[in-house]
């Protein structure tokens, strides 16, 4: 995982193991700022655990990837993360731009200082999200936060796909969705409690 950015971030990735991470763990892409991931990375079904990225505490766009463009994912699962930033941030990605995201799980803890936190992305551009699911327990201490995606916009979709963690932050939160603007939510649920001073939604 760590040699994606040596290997090159437009190439074509297929796990062929579990993988377990430990605290040294640094988001593919993030360095004094964040190079998005736009190649394809297909899980083929295998989980990585334990995703810590300790070193970056604080920091913008942290997740699996800092960001996703024009990227594909694809039948993964991510277990037992603890993602502790600021702005976009979220298991999978801290951002997703015109990228596809399919059939990922993921399971833990997010923390954002700022806006846009999400279990699975912090912020979702352009980007089609099916059957991913996420069991999350998401905090911000700003704006946008969703149990799945914490700001999802701009003809941006999500199907088939749901959330059952529970959510807390300051205004604009979801069980599935912190704040859904231009684009488009079907047949996608959320069971978990959600709690904000304003703007609070399942």
């Amino acid at each position: 995982l760590q040699d994606i950015p040596t290997l090159g971030i437009d190439e074509s990735y297929l796990l062929t193991q579990d993988i377990y991470c430990d605290e040294t763990f640094t988001p593919i892409g993030i360095d004094a700022s964040c190079t998005p991931f736009n190649g394809t990375f297909d899980g083929d079904g295998f989980t990585i655990y334990d995703i810590f990225p300790s070193m970056w505490l604080g920091a913008s766009s942290l997740g699996l990837f800092c960001g996703l463009e024009n990227a594909t994912v694809t039948d993964l699962t991510l277990m037992n993360a603890t993602i502790n930033g600021s702005s976009n941030v979220g298991i999978l990605a801290g951002y997703a731009d015109s990228s596809n995201i399919s059939d990922v799980n993921v399971s833990g803890t997010v923390n954002g200082t700022s806006s846009e936190v999400g279990g699975l992305i912090g912020a979702n551009y352009y980007g089609n999200i099916d059957n991913c699911h996420a069991n999350v327990t998401v905090f911000s201490d700003d704006i946008f936060a969703g149990g799945l995606v914490g700001l999802n916009v701009v003809l941006a979709t999500i199907n088939n796909s749901g959330a059952t963690g529970n959510v807390v932050s300051d205004a604009f939160a979801g069980g599935l969705v912190g704040m859904n603007y231009y684009a488009t939510v079907d047949n996608s649920y959320a069971t978990g409690d959600v709690l904000a001073s304003a703007y609070a939604g399942g």
